[in-house]
């Protein structure tokens, strides 16, 4: 699913990956067999406006609670890791196992359409940043 030109959902926002990094194409030709790591020229599409629907009262708690939980997301740590993959993909040296996409955010918003995103995908834990 990683890889140039595909798109990522982040915490709700769709972000393209238009370029990586030289380890990054160097591990998707041995490990996969890529060979066009090609940069995308970024071009958003329009985007529609769909107005924000809350869902219904359900009864439990107040209706200000309901729709407090609406409004926030609270992230729940990983119930558990995979120990050998994290030793064996941790690091070398000084040398991370990190695969390094760079990534701009699809929005109608002038300020947004220029921001460069590094995204980071850590082999060792499987986590991304």
């Amino acid at each position: 699913d990683l890889r140039v030109g595909a798109v990522l959902n982040a915490y709700g926002r769709r972000i393209m990956l238009v370029d990586c990094d030289n380890f990054t194409q160097e591990y998707f030709r041995t490990k996969y067999g890529v060979t066009d790591f090609t940069p995308v020229q970024y071009k958003e599409p329009p985007m529609a406006n769909a107005g924000k629907s809350w869902p219904p009262y359900n009864g439990f708690g107040s209706e200000e609670d309901s729709l407090s939980s609406c409004k926030s997301f609270v992230l729940k740590p990983t119930v558990s890791k995979d120990f050998v993959q994290f030793m064996s993909k941790d690091r070398t040296g000084f040398d991370t196992m990190t695969l390094r996409f760079l990534a701009r955010m699809m929005t109608d918003s002038a300020i947004d359409k220029s921001r460069l995103f590094i995204i980071s995908f850590f082999l060792a834990d499987d986590t991304i940043l």
